[in-house]
């Protein structure tokens, strides 16, 4: 009867170890569909015109203007250029609160964010000094600080470059 009982107690134990490795691959398999599905929505929440004419704004930008200089300088311009920044905004809360991988963010905005925040950053600074509160555009200034620490730690070359010998 122990014999019964011993391979009772190994079948049962080999049940719940398979339940285990099952619930795992499906865990694994539903963060990686949702990690798909975010990455389809970040991409096409960056394809409006809004977002378009905020990015040209933001490449023809010098650096360093005031808030008062780009007001003057860019008027009604610098609407696109605040969606852009509070998209971006956006995409840095996802990062901070894990819910999208850095490395998927970047690979969609280090580009406008790297460049909005060297541009920008007297702007972000003014605007925090003027409403007397340090957090408006504080994501985007997160996000913009953990790309520059990880492109400093570990360089990537472009995708035409890394993926040069890429075939489908």
């Amino acid at each position: 009867m122990s014999n019964v009982s011993s391979l009772l107690e190994i079948v049962s134990t080999l049940a719940i170890v398979g339940s285990l490795i099952f619930a795992g691959v499906q865990v694994n398999l539903a963060r990686r569909q949702r990690q798909r599905e975010t990455a389809i929505q970040l991409m096409q929440s960056f394809r409006t015109p809004e977002i378009v004419a905020g990015i040209t704004t933001l490449i023809d930008l010098p650096a360093g203007l005031s808030k008062a200089d780009l007001q003057a300088r860019y008027g009604d311009r610098l609407d696109n250029l605040l969606l852009l920044l509070l998209s971006i905004e956006s995409v840095g809360i996802l990062v901070q609160k894990r819910e999208v991988p850095i490395e998927l963010a970047e690979d969609f905005f280090f580009g406008p964010t790297i460049t909005g925040w060297r541009k920008l950053e007297r702007y972000i600074l003014d605007l925090r000094e003027e409403l007397q509160v340090d957090t408006p555009l504080e994501y985007f200034q997160f996000l913009a600080e953990q790309m520059i620490r990880r492109q400093k730690r570990h360089p990537s070359a472009p995708a035409y470059v890394a993926y040069r010998d890429w075939r489908p």
